[in-house]
């Protein structure tokens, strides 16, 4: 999976992990500088392209805190020395298996993540970083889960990109039904977070393909047209 590129940024992702989830890499060519989204679960492919490529990774954003989006962590972390940012109403998510889910999975193999003795800084919406001359900001999306953030990289494609979890995928939305899940709020911040950018924003999402926000305006049918 790749991505497009403006004048400095350029993004990758891998899926990893039994449930496919993918982690990305946004950076900038000049400084060398990257972000990690989502570190993902059994992490060595990512490892092994970053080492290959040399960046040097400022931080690791999570879009929300199930296991198969933070498992990962530990083994970036290490590997990277970046700080674990994560969406502050699931910070202690990252040592409760039945929270993020991990435990109920035990019987089909999933190990229990339990990310005790990781640095991680709680964040909320309106965040922002340096990246290079570009900048990521965090978008509040709650609605999977309650503190659901997405990422907006504003300078990366023609109009932007967004990297928008399990809030929204190409042809559909984010689940509900889980621990936390909230149809309501989760509608509320597609319509208001997400379909608000420009229609040519790349949507990376946490799983699967990207997509646009033009393609899902017009086409994906949990959005009414």
């Amino acid at each position: 999976m790749t991505a497009g590129r403006q004048a400095r940024l350029l993004a990758w992702g891998v899926p990893l992990g039994p449930l496919m989830a993918n982690a990305y890499l946004v950076a900038d060519e000049v400084t060398r500088e990257a972000v990690v989204v989502d570190p993902g679960q059994d992490p060595a492919p990512f490892l092994a392209r970053l080492r290959e490529e040399g960046w040097r990774v400022r931080a690791l954003v999570c879009t929300h805190a199930h296991f198969d989006h933070i498992g990962g962590a530990r083994e970036v972390q290490a590997a990277t020395g970046a700080v674990l940012c994560v969406p502050a109403a699931e910070q202690t998510w990252l040592f409760d298996p039945a929270r993020n889910l991990s435990a109920a999975l035990t019987a089909a193999g999933v190990p229990e993540v339990r990310l005790d003795g990781v640095e991680s800084r709680p964040i909320e919406g309106g965040w922002m970083m340096a990246l290079g001359s570009s900048r990521v900001v965090a978008l509040s999306t709650p609605g999977h889960t309650p503190g659901g953030l997405s990422y907006h990289v504003p300078d990366l494609g023609e109009t932007g990109a967004v990297f928008t979890g399990d809030t929204l995928f190409a042809g559909t939305v984010g689940r509900t039904d889980l621990p936390g899940g909230d149809p309501d709020s989760l509608m509320r911040s597609i319509r208001t977070a997400l379909l608000s950018l420009p229609e040519g924003t790349i949507i990376f999402p946490g799983h699967g393909r990207a997509t646009t926000v033009g393609e899902e305006r017009e086409f994906n049918p949990f959005l009414g047209g």
